[in-house]
């Protein structure tokens, strides 16, 4: 407990800013969420929309001292390149695992898919089918768009 004036008038703008600063950043990871499920469920409009208003957001808390600017940088690049990269590739999913892309390699005859995730770097996946027709129809599809 606070024992002069001035102590007490700290405390007071302490626990002010720390409750603006706790808002601040609540928003900000909110709003970053809120891209990385747009991006993660593959809506483009909705991912494309919402990178304005995050990269704005991120800027604003560089300005404010929530974050780093390098810290900002990073995850306005994380998500760019993200959102960008949907544009480039449509991807294929079932349930919310991606599953292929058009210009994946597929082998149809035993109804595996390995495809790469972005960039060439990256892991190859190999993913089983199965024997359903919802799979014949999946193979015999990616097929066709990794030879046109």
């Amino acid at each position: 407990m606070a024992n002069h004036k001035s102590a007490e008038k700290r405390t007071r703008q302490a626990d002010r800013r720390n409750e603006a600063n706790r808002r601040n950043r609540s928003r900000l990871r909110t709003e970053i969420k809120k891209l990385r499920a747009a991006i993660e469920a593959g809506n483009r409009e909705e991912a494309k929309s919402l990178l304005g208003a995050t990269v704005s957001l991120i800027d604003k808390s560089i300005q404010k001292g929530i974050i780093h600017q390098n810290a900002a940088a990073r995850y306005k690049s994380r998500l760019t390149s993200g959102v960008n990269q949907m544009s480039r590739s449509p991807r294929y999913t079932i349930g919310s695992s991606y599953i292929f892309a058009p210009g994946d390699k597929v082998s149809s005859a035993t109804r595996y898919c390995i495809c790469s995730r972005g960039s060439p770097r990256n892991s190859l996946s190999l993913i089983n089918f199965g024997d359903s027709d919802e799979a014949r129809a999946l193979s015999r599809s990616v097929t066709r768009g990794a030879s046109g």
